[in-house]
Parts: C-alpha cells; structure tokens; sequence
C-alpha cells in the first residue's frame, strides 16, 4: 500500500507533468509564429508573459507540496484551483494564436497568388 508520501509525490509529479506540456506548447507556438511572422512584437511580448506565468505555476506546485505534508487541504485545493485555471486560460489563448498566425500565413500567401 502507497504511503502519503508517495501519494503527494504522484500527485505533484502529474501537477509538473502538465505544467511542462503547457511549456511545451507556448515554445512550440513561438517557435510557430516565428515561422509565420516573425515581426509582431505584442504577440511575442504576450508569450514572454506565458513564460512568466508557467514559472509562477511551477512555484505554485512547490507550495502545494508544502501543503501536502501539512495536510492543508484548502490551500492544496486553492493552489490546483488556480494552476487548473492559468493552464485552461493558456492552452485556449495558445491556440487560439497559432490559428491566427497559420491563417494569416494562409491569407499572405493566397494574395501573393493573385
């Protein structure tokens, strides 16, 4: 049978996991955009804030763990709450740009046709 430590770590390890598949899709859409469009400025400087804000989730997975060997479940659910929210926000916005950076690649090109 799995002890508490071994539990908390599992559930830590699963928090990073995700954490680090939202960084690697904000690189894989940077690397995207360069791709297409290498000159917008505000879209970069909006990928460097979500750079920043994975590394706030990754302080925040640390915490929760403090929190699990303290067994305070409130701040352990507040903690996820907020990493669960920032990650749902992230993958939405991500995608939402590479969309945007393909059609527009799509759109430059058809006009270059005609």
């Amino acid at each position: 049978m799995e002890n508490a430590d071994t539990k908390s770590e599992l559930y830590i390890s699963k928090i990073i996991s995700s954490i680090s598949a939202i960084d690697f899709a904000i690189q894989n859409t940077k690397a995207t955009i360069t791709a297409f469009e290498n000159d917008n400025v505000e879209i970069f400087a909006r990928i460097e804030k979500y750079e920043q804000i994975v590394c706030k989730q990754r302080k925040i997975a640390r915490e929760i763990q403090s929190h699990l060997k303290l067994q305070n479940w409130s701040e352990v659910h507040r903690r996820v709450h907020i990493i669960h929210h920032l990650s749902q926000f992230l993958r939405d916005d991500l995608q939402t740009l590479m969309y945007e950076a393909q059609g527009a690649k799509v759109i430059h090109v058809s006009n270059q046709m005609t």
